[in-house]
């Protein structure tokens, strides 16, 4: 499942596709969601991690323990991914049309289920759940200043094509809201500088 996902995440848009990529790429990984979800026993798996974790000797000396674990760390990882991978598109899609705000939420609440930043160690999915966070108290909760200040905050923990990604869905805000038209011109100012593409993309 975990290469399916991968596949599913990276592979090109097939031609014969008539919905546009996010709409699309959802889709796929929606589907491989729900083989997930019949293919892992969530409730075993959150009991089994809200034990005590079995000890390095323990696990060590007891083969059958130690693939357990190695089972459900791997079904851990991969729901975790998924679900993350889940809500961004799902955000994608709800900033683009309204009627998709339902379905965020929702899915955003089954990724609080599992995921939590200080369990997310790739700076690619770190950048995601930003996002996600961001679009979900902008959009399913109008908080568009909590928005702004999640962004504003993880400007200092990425750099490169992550800090790139805060930086558009920051001026993207700003450019929502009443007098804040100096920020997105400052935005961009700093975009132009910094990524010389970016002004042939505005």
């Amino acid at each position: 499942l975990t290469e399916l996902l991968s596949s599913t995440l990276e592979s090109p848009k097939p031609e014969t596709e008539k919905d546009d990529e996010t709409s699309w790429r959802a889709r796929a990984v929606g589907a491989v969601y729900a083989d997930g979800k019949k293919a892992i026993d969530t409730a075993s798996l959150a009991q089994y991690f809200g034990t005590n974790a079995p000890d390095k000797d323990e696990l060590d000396e007891d083969k059958d323990a130690k693939d357990r674990d190695k089972e459900m760390k791997e079904q851990r990882d991969f729901l975790r991914k998924v679900l993350l991978s889940h809500a961004f598109l799902a955000g994608i899609l709800a900033d683009e049309d309204s009627s998709f705000s339902d379905q965020f939420a929702e899915a955003v609440k089954e990724l609080k289920t599992w995921v939590k930043a200080d369990v997310v160690k790739d700076d690619k999915d770190k950048v995601k759940l930003t996002l996600v966070n961001a679009r979900h108290a902008r959009i399913c909760k109008g908080k568009v200043a909590s928005a702004i200040a999640a962004l504003i905050k993880a400007k200092k923990e990425f750099n490169g094509k992550e800090l790139k990604q805060i930086n558009e869905e920051l001026i993207k805000v700003y450019g929502l809201g009443e007098g804040m038209e100096h920020l997105v011109l400052n935005g961009k100012d700093t975009m132009y500088a910094q990524y010389p593409s970016f002004k042939r993309s505005i």
